[in-house]
């Protein structure tokens, strides 16, 4: 599971979201992020055939936790390939 920030110093967390699924593609992301650039950087994620949940700043613990949840139980009904 990865949590992160999308902008950062270094590298956007929408970048590190796609590199860590390149070597794990089953890990789940979820984004949150503050910055009005945040649509921009995922519609060009999108454009490259990548999707992540996101949620706007601030944001309180619990709804992280239901999302985090609703994302498991979602990965739960999928079927086996």
């Amino acid at each position: 599971m990865l949590i992160s920030d999308v902008v950062m110093d270094e590298v956007t967390g929408i970048d590190a979201a796609i590199e860590i699924r390149t070597i794990l593609p089953d890990c789940k992301v979820l984004l949150v992020s503050g910055n009005n650039q945040t649509e921009d950087l995922l519609n060009d994620a999108r454009e490259r055939w990548h999707h992540f949940d996101i949620l706007a700043k601030p944001v309180h613990q619990t709804v992280i936790i239901d999302r985090l949840k609703a994302m498991y139980r979602h990965a739960e009904k999928q079927p086996e390939c």
